[in-house]
């Protein structure tokens, strides 16, 4: 059995173009298995589920390098 994790972030994602940017990043981590923003919010929350073998700070590393703003959502 596979633990499963779920990591939310505040972003700074606003549009469908930031979306295309940041979604490369989940197409190579095999360990996301599903991921997705909420445009609406207005935290614009990046909810991310994944396997444990992802950090929220390597995840952060990985959006902050895209140029997305992001830090973990208390």
């Amino acid at each position: 059995m596979t633990n499963h994790k779920v990591i939310v972030l505040k972003t700074n994602i606003q549009s469908e173009q930031m979306l295309r940017l940041v979604a490369p990043i989940f197409k190579k981590e095999n360990h996301v298995k599903k991921w997705s923003v909420d445009l609406e919010d207005c935290d614009k929350v990046l909810r991310v589920e994944s396997n444990q073998n992802i950090t929220e700070s390597g995840l952060i590393r990985l959006l902050v390098a895209k140029g997305v703003m992001a830090e973990v959502l208390e």
